[in-house]
């Protein structure tokens, strides 16, 4: 496959993927309720499922990759440059520069996962240097469940909230690998050979539950690095959300700030001209606002009836694609000479 294409392939997969950030969770779970509604099921379909299973897990872990390595300020991104496979040509790197693509769509893009022996591979390559941090097999025995911040914390400053954890995730993790491999090895044999009578019913039950308990205990392995003290109940979630665009127009006030003093010292501006250029922006600020309240209120519109929580999460998936497009403006005009 050339280069080319290979950019190809990602802005196309891009552009077919949901738009949360763990790709394939929920549709695992919607697959088991599929599943158990079936009546005797005839073991082409279990072995579809078993073929399902396996390319949920795969895009699963291909997600947590690009969520590890595109989290701002990580280690992950640095450590990225430990992937043997990657290739750049100019097309990819001004997708890059263009952030057509990020350096974690690349990655996630490149790396193979069809075996757990790849799985843990990149998850070391990735984590390996983290405080404590042995193997990623360690990782899945010792991860522990994430109990939710009082609510003080979740409305006040959740920096101050040392987070708490419960129990162990994962009852044996070696049985839990065995199973993902399982399920990998038969995919491959169900969609190469078309066997299709491998696996039983009760044996896809099994593998139903240990996709999810891999997925559950990847998920908070992952979050306890990049958001250890963020909620994950809806309300708290929600409200964090907003919370983290209120950060965003900070550091947009700062850039903000920043440009006027550059502007003053390349123009020569005196008081009177400071105050012109100050009531501009003002004016340009409220235009930005009301167009982020009006696309705030077209995509209400669009989905209709949804919780509370809900409406705080579109708000604030909406004000953080705009205020982070309004920031990189900002950052472009400070690095003109």
């Amino acid at each position: 496959m050339s280069k080319r294409n290979q950019l190809s392939d990602i802005i196309e997969k891009k552009s077919r993927a949901d738009r949360y950030e763990y790709a394939a969770w929920g549709e695992l779970a919607m697959l088991h309720s599929g599943f158990s509604s079936l009546i005797n099921p005839e073991p082409y379909q279990i072995s579809i499922h078993v073929v399902a299973i396996a390319s949920c897990i795969e895009a699963f872990c291909k997600s947590c990759i690009k969520n590890l390595i595109d989290h701002e300020n990580s280690p992950y991104l640095e450590r990225a440059k430990k992937f043997k496979d990657l290739s750049f040509d100019f097309e990819l790197t001004k997708a890059l520069s263009r952030k057509e693509i990020t350096f974690g769509d690349l990655v996630s893009h490149s790396v193979a996962i069809s075996s757990t022996e790849q799985i843990i591979r990149h998850f070391d390559t990735l984590l390996g240097g983290d405080v404590g941090y042995k193997n990623f097999k360690g990782c899945l025995a010792s991860v522990r469940e994430f109990v939710e911040p009082p609510e003080e914390f979740i409305m006040g400053n959740i920096d101050d909230y040392d987070a708490q954890l419960g129990g162990l995730i994962l009852s044996n993790a070696d049985d839990l690998i065995s199973d993902i491999q399982a399920i990998f090895t038969a995919r491959h044999i169900a969609a190469h050979e078309a066997n299709f009578r491998l696996v039983d019913e009760a044996q896809l039950y099994q593998w139903f539950e240990s996709a999810m308990a891999f997925s559950n205990a990847t998920y908070e392995i992952i979050e306890q690095r990049l958001r250890p003290g963020a909620s994950r109940a809806a309300f708290g979630s929600s409200v964090q959300a907003l919370q983290n665009s209120g950060e965003l127009l900070s550091v947009i006030s700062e850039k903000r700030q920043d440009l006027v003093r550059k502007w003053k010292a390349e123009w020569n501006l005196d008081d009177t001209d400071l105050e012109a250029l100050w009531f501009a922006i003002k004016a340009s600020e409220d235009a930005f606002s009301e167009y982020m309240e009006k696309e705030i209120s077209v995509n209400f519109r669009r989905v209709g009836m949804i919780t509370g929580n809900g409406y705080r999460h579109l708000e604030a998936r909406i004000q953080k694609k705009l205020l982070q497009q309004k920031l990189n403006y900002l950052e472009d005009l400070l690095a003109e000479s």
